[in-house]
């Protein structure tokens, strides 16, 4: 049995070719070190939990995009743009996740037997962390075959 591995895997390496995406990590975000600047644009991955059925394995996938919002030295005086790059990060970011829901759609990943289910659900944040880091976390059910062999 290596559906894990093989979805874990999967969306690591579609992750690491996208140029918005500097670090990839894994696991529980309270281990990953965010204070450190050389990490941004910075991708994390969860499994949130998995569906055994008799031939296949449902996977809930969390992914956590994210990068620096950076103040800008120069004066604005435009209140929707603020003084940052605040939406500059929530759309670069929006597009790394819509394109690997893509590659679960129709791309790579589904090629490589990972398929996801229904729609990806996405949700920005700009305060979750304690340093100024924004992004989305986008969240989806992907389907692999169970090869699990009774024997």
């Amino acid at each position: 049995m290596k559906q894990y591995y093989h979805v874990t895997s999967k969306i690591k390496d579609a992750l690491a070719i996208e140029p918005f995406v500097k670090t990839i990590t894994f696991g529980s975000i309270f281990d990953v070190d965010l204070n450190k600047q050389n990490l941004y644009p910075l991708a994390h991955v969860m499994v949130d939990n998995a569906v055994l059925t008799e031939q296949t394995t449902s996977f809930n996938v969390s992914v956590i995009l994210m990068d620096l919002i950076n103040d800008s030295k120069e004066e604005q005086d435009d209140d929707y743009r603020l003084n940052n790059n605040e939406h500059d990060v929530l759309n670069t970011q929006l597009a790394v996740g819509s394109k690997l829901v893509a590659q679960l759609k129709r791309g790579t990943l589904f090629q490589d037997g990972i398929e996801i289910v229904g729609d990806a659900s996405c949700e920005a944040f700009t305060d979750r962390f304690t340093n100024a880091v924004g992004g989305w976390t986008i969240s989806f059910n992907v389907l692999v075959a169970n090869d699990m062999t009774i024997c």
